[in-house]
C-alpha cells in the first residue's frame, strides 16, 4: 500500500470558490475502487475568499489539473511555492480593495445621510428627479445652462440609512 507523494494544489469548485492545500494520490488498493484521477485531500486548506476563477488562471495554467478530490467535482491543480505565494498575495490585495471600497461606500452613505438630514440638499423620488430639474433650469436659467441644486433620490437615502443601519 504505498502512497503517492503529498502534492501542493489549489481547490476550484464553482460553488465554494477556491482555497490552497495539499493532496495525495490514491494507493494501490483504492485504485481498485476509484478513478486513477482522483486525489484525497489531507490537512486544512487556505480559503482564497477574494479572488475569482479568472484572477487563478493568471497565474496558473489549466493544464496544471491533475484530478478532481474524492467525493466531489471540485478541480485538483498541482502548484508551485512561488505560484502559492502570489495567490496568497493577489487575495491579500484583492481583500484589501474590498475594504477600500467598503469604506468609500460607508463615506458615501454618511454624506447623503448628513445632507437630507441636514437639510443642505432636497430629496426627492427618483421618478421625480428629472423634471424637478428641468423646471429648475427653465424658471432660473431660462432654459440655458446654470447651476443645478444637488437633489438625492429618496431611495439612495433609504439605502443609506439602511446600510449605516447595518454597521
Amino acid at each position: 500500500m504505498k502512497e503517492k507523494l503529498v502534492l501542493k494544489v489549489v481547490e476550484w469548485s464553482m460553488n465554494y470558490g477556491i482555497s490552497i492545500g495539499y493532496a495525495r494520490g490514491l494507493n494501490e488498493e483504492e485504485k481498485k475502487i476509484y478513478r486513477e484521477d482522483i486525489l484525497i485531500g489531507i490537512g486544512e486548506s487556505i480559503k482564497l475568499e477574494h479572488i475569482n476563477w479568472r484572477q487563478l488562471f493568471n497565474v496558473i495554467d489549466k493544464d496544471q489539473y491533475i484530478g478532481e478530490f474524492l467525493g466531489c467535482s471540485n478541480m485538483v491543480y498541482r502548484i508551485t511555492e512561488e505560484q502559492e505565494r502570489r495567490l496568497i498575495e493577489l487575495n491579500n490585495q484583492k481583500a484589501g480593495e474590498k475594504e477600500n471600497v467598503q469604506k468609500e461606500e460607508i463615506e458615501e452613505a454618511i454624506n447623503i445621510v448628513n445632507k437630507v438630514d441636514g437639510k443642505k440638499v432636497k430629496m426627492l423620488p427618483r421618478k421625480d428627479i428629472r423634471n424637478y430639474l428641468n423646471d429648475y433650469n427653465d424658471l432660473h436659467n431660462e432654459g440655458g445652462e446654470g447651476y443645478l441644486p444637488e437633489v438625492i433620490a429618496e431611495e439612495d437615502y433609504i439605502a443609506a440609512k439602511k446600510m449605516l443601519e447595518r454597521i
